[in-house]
């Protein structure tokens, strides 16, 4: 029998020893061993240049020295080292974009560890099949550690499967002298949707002893002589003679305006385009996107090279090792197997299978004797759109329909990222039909979601995979979201398990839904998610205490949409008091949740007019997304920028656009470079702040910056309505009102009035499905055309459309006076001053003689051309 404290290695290739750590657990008679994959103890040689150029770019070549995140190491190191025997299982999530470093950041964290005299800390990595392995073979309750250890899980969206019975067995360990801390990476982590909740389906309050905190996003590195130092460091290892500008603003400035300078991976390969194309201006005008597929074909020419001139072994072997790549690695023992397989299905019957075998092995060699994905991760999604099936649509669905089948949780995450990396970045109307990339990787999605057998805990791993901020996927997440409640709903009894997953997904339909615009079925769906949570509160109240918060939130905005705004306040207000009585006892963990939901608060308060009251609330937000803004910029900035938005709107309404600017112009900034960065999920937070600020310079009368805003604004809009029309068609008719305002304040009345034209029908056709919300806002538009018109001379026009707007706001008013006391009186002035032909100023006058009088005459049809 091995002696339980031991650690024995083996040969991992040419990255690492596997070191196995042995427990304690003397139920069994032996102890369980998990295997950890460990960094070199030392970092390779910087100094030689490379055969295989792309090989620099894996992770595990460490080709450039580790920069600019040394203070985040050190917080890292803390956190490991802080050791509580009671509570000795601690759990972080690191997230970060594409190429931003998650996983050399974990490797220097290993290494500092090691380096600790005092503790002999065992820290690497635990791969996917290792964490399977290790899981099916004991209970992790009863697990020990006799060292202090850290267990990174990389890409841990693709064991969402089997993560969440990891982390509920270690919450049950009582006690250890040995700290055991776990370091989750992935691209993105949402807090109430998605994988993390899966993981964690109590969320913080329950997993509060082991999750330390909220994700943390890796920042970008954004000095420019680091920058500048990874580029140069990758053209030295290259042997490069292309030789960087003068480090001049210029210079910089050219750097700052692409996607990709804050990434390490994409300045590395910004290098590499430079050393091979013999310059540097081409490489500093392409998009992240662009230069992984340079590096995608460098990938297929080696492929190419292996090939001896055949084709037909030079196109399997590219789709085979576009197998590899979405399946994360093809295992050695069934490769054989795999090969016959794909042979079969696309008619490569000629190629010898251990050649083939032998050379994948030779291009691709993983730890274990099979065939590893092409990395980096964007580069093997470039490769994929044109080899997988040898980039023909139908080949390429039914590999994605066999991969799925040997690895779901991988498939569906690298399909995701596929969307996610290739969102087309211009703004111009046609990028949709232009993002032909997404587009197919959207389609492969479509295939899966579209499996009439697709067993439920597949379902759930599919719609868990689908990020909540998305425009590509917004359909495709709300129809498997959709499925994966109605199986939830027909299985005849739910485990509690099950109870916590329906209710949660309810909730997720309802996001899911409302960002469709299908406001009535979201509010469907919250209505339910808040019925089962409070059901689910009376079992264990500070377990789901949070989650009746969520839905109550949910419940609210969804309300908000429908113009139901008694309820809406009224769901949001039970919500904020339950996140107060939370971030009392935990400030850490619900001092954010306690910010949304004021958010939601302001924003219901702000619409029915209780604008001091709203102020109030959104100015608590503020100030709350602003502090965890200044500790974690990357991960709470985009909240923040909301709240400036709202902050802004509100002033605005309380004629305070002053001080309304600032807010507004600042949410404008951090908007803009989220979406450069992020195209598919920031472009409508975007378009709302430029909408907004137009209004902002309007009131300023700064006019030529109004229409500026507007325009982009609007086309944004177009975009945006052009692929999903129900959910921004609101918007766009919003932005146009504007658009109409601005052209018409400065005498361009002709441009002008196609803006307020078109407007008006798309609030006409908004009026009939939901006439509640959106008849003031034809009202408005309707005003704003009068206005047109009458300035065009054409009275008999402008007079029709002033009508109609003040019979509406006249019964609006009736109904919510304090709501549209506003807009009221400026439309029923115009009505009168257009019927009458005298000034605003005299129509006031006349009106508020008999204001009863001329509602009347209005109702009744008279008094209008007297």
């Amino acid at each position: 029998m091995p002696d339980p404290s031991a650690s024995q290695s083996a040969t991992a290739g040419d990255y690492s020893r596997i070191i196995q750590i042995l427990g304690d657990n003397a139920v069994i008679g032996f102890s369980p061993s998990l295997g950890l994959s460990p960094p070199r103890r030392q970092r390779p040689a910087q100094t030689s240049a490379s055969a295989d150029e792309a090989v620099l770019l894996v992770y595990s070549e460490e080709a450039t020295a580790f920069v600019g995140r040394h203070k985040l190491l050190d917080e890292f190191i803390t956190w490991a080292t802080t050791h509580d025997p009671a509570h000795p299982v601690s759990v972080r999530v690191l997230t970060g974009n594409a190429g931003a470093g998650k996983t050399r950041f974990a490797m220097e964290l290993c290494r500092a560890l090691g380096q600790i005299q005092s503790a002999a800390w065992q820290a690497g990595f635990v791969r996917d099949r290792e964490a399977r392995r290790f899981l099916s073979l004991t209970t992790l309750s009863g697990w020990g550690w006799k060292n202090p250890t850290l267990a990174i899980f990389d890409y841990a969206l693709t064991l969402v499967d089997v993560l969440p019975a990891w982390m509920a067995g270690l919450g049950e360990v009582p006690d250890s002298p040995h700290p055991l801390r776990i370091l989750l990476l992935e691209r993105n982590a949402e807090e109430d949707a998605g994988w993390l909740k899966q993981v964690f389906p109590g969320g913080y309050s329950s997993a509060g002893r082991m999750l330390d905190g909220r994700p943390v996003r890796l920042p970008g590195l954004c000095d420019p002589e680091i920058q500048r130092g990874i580029m140069q460091a990758m053209l030295d290892r290259l042997g490069s003679t292309v030789a960087l500008p003068a480090d001049t603003p210029a210079f910089r400035d050219q750097l700052a305006k692409t996607d990709w300078a804050g990434a390490p991976l994409f300045l590395m390969m910004a290098a590499m385009v430079m050393h091979r194309q013999g310059g540097v201006d081409h490489a500093l005008s392409l998009r992240r996107a662009d230069l992984a597929k340079i590096v995608a074909q460098h990938e297929y020419s080696r492929l190419t090279r292996a090939s001896n001139s055949n084709q037909s072994m030079q196109r399997f072997l590219s789709h085979m090792a576009a197998l590899s790549t979405i399946c994360g690695g093809l295992d050695g023992g069934t490769l054989l197997d795999r090969i016959r397989q794909e042979k079969e299905f696309l008619g490569h019957e000629e190629l010898g299978n251990d050649a083939i075998a032998h050379t994948l092995r030779q291009l691709l060699p993983d730890d274990k004797e099979g065939v590893a994905p092409i990395l980096p991760d964007i580069v093997g999604e470039a490769f994929l759109f044109d080899h997988l099936g040898h980039g023909e649509a139908q080949a390429s669905s039914e590999a994605v329909l066999r991969a799925f089948s040997m690895a779901p949780a991988m498939v569906a995450t690298v399909l995701i990222r596929c969307v996610q990396d290739f969102a087309s970045a211009p703004l111009a109307p046609e990028d949709v039909e232009r993002a032909t990339e997404q587009q197919r990787a959207v389609a492969w999605l479509q295939a899966l979601g579209g499996k009439k057998d697709l067993p439920l805990h597949l379902l759930m791993l599919l719609s868990n995979a689908m990020p909540i901020f998305t425009l590509a996927l917004r359909e495709l997440a709300a129809t498997s979201t959709e499925r994966l409640v109605a199986d939830l709903r027909e299985l005849p009894e739910r485990s509690l398990k099950q109870q916590i997953e329906f209710s949660r997904n309810l909730n997720n339909l309802a996001v899911r839904l409302s960002a469709l615009g299908k406001h009535e079925e979201a509010l469907a769906a919250a209505q339910e998610a808040v019925k089962l949570h409070r059901s689910l509160i009376q079992i264990d109240q500070d377990a789901f205490r949070p989650n009746l918060a969520l839905s109550l939130n949910t419940l609210a905005n969804c309300r908000f949409e429908l113009a139901q705004y008694k309820k809406a306040s009224t769901a949001v207000q039970e919500a904020v008091n339950l996140y107060r009585t939370l971030a009392k006892i935990n400030p850490e963990t619900f001092r954010f949740d306690l910010s949304k939901s004021l958010n939601t608060h302001a924003n219901i308060l702000a619409e029915i007019g209780q604008r001091d009251e709203a102020l109030v609330s959104i100015q608590e937000a503020a100030a709350i997304r602003r502090a965890l803004a200044q500790t974690d910029p990357k991960t709470f900035r985009p909240y923040l920028a909301t709240t400036l938005n709202n902050l802004a709107t509100i002033l605005t309404e309380l004629r305070r656009p002053e001080e309304a600017l600032n807010p507004a112009q600042e949410s404008v900034t951090i908007r803009r470079a989220l979406t450069k960065a992020h195209p598919d999920a920031f472009r409508p937070d975007l378009a709302r702040s430029l909408n907004n600020l137009a209004n902002i310079f309007s009131m300023l009368d700064k006019r030529d910056k109004a229409l500026a805003a507007t325009q982009e604004a609007v086309e944004l809009y177009r975009t945006l309505t052009k692929a999903h029309p129900d959910a921004f068609r609101p918007d766009l008719a919003a932005s146009l009102t504007n658009l109409a305002n601005v052209l018409s304040s400065l005498e361009k009345h002709e441009k002008a009035l196609p803006a307020a034209q078109e407007a008006v029908e798309l609030y006409r056709t908004l009026t009939q499905a939901i006439q509640e919300a959106f008849l003031p806002k034809l009202a408005v538009s309707l005003n704003t055309l009068a206005n047109i018109l009458s300035t065009l001379g054409k009275r008999k026009e402008a007079l029709v459309a002033a009508k109609e707007a003040a019979a509406i706001v006249a019964e609006q008013w009736f109904q919510h006076p304090q709501a549209f006391d506003e807009t009221f009186m400026p439309i029923m002035l115009n009505w009168l001053s257009l019927g009458h032909k005298i000034s605003i100023k005299d129509a006031e006058t006349m009106f508020n003689k008999n204001q009863m009088l001329h509602i009347r005459a209005l109702f009744e049809g008279r008094n209008d051309t007297l």
